[in-house]
């Protein structure tokens, strides 16, 4: 009988509240990196309002942890991998849709953004259910 040449051990799960503070730290990390950045590009008074500077920092960043996590998934994760792109373009939505927002500060373009913000809230919790429930395996060379 030959011998493999490698044992699959399943990873320990990590838990839900873990897998939410990594994320919200690196998503906070990189959005506020993303936010300096952005507002040493464009000066305050081109967009009137910091709450704009914010948010666009924010989505630059969401976007960016988003990215960063679809580039680490595994060949197995296909669907997971067209929800979090999803995810991605709508935070590429909501980068365009500040500046609708800034240039117009109308009630029908916050409802708009808040959507936006719903849509990828979602986008984002099914992808993370999707990856919790495929088991993680480990390859362990002998």
């Amino acid at each position: 009988m030959p011998i493999p040449e490698s044992i699959d051990i399943p990873a320990p799960p990590r838990s839900l509240i873990a897998n939410l503070m990594l994320a919200t730290a690196w998503t906070i990390l990189v959005g506020v990196a993303a936010q300096c950045v952005f507002a040493a590009l464009v000066p305050l008074e081109a967009t009137q309002y910091w709450a704009c500077h914010v948010r666009l920092g924010v989505a630059i960043g969401c976007l960016l942890v988003l990215l960063t996590r679809l580039a680490f998934l595994s060949r197995e994760h296909r669907t997971v991998r067209a929800w979090l792109l999803g995810a991605c373009l709508l935070y590429a939505l909501q980068i365009g849709l500040g500046s609708i927002v800034r240039a117009h500060d109308a009630p029908p373009a916050q409802l708009l953004l808040l959507f936006n913000d719903a849509l990828i809230f979602a986008l984002v919790v099914v992808a993370r259910a999707k990856i919790a429930r495929q088991p993680a395996v480990r390859r362990i060379p002998r």
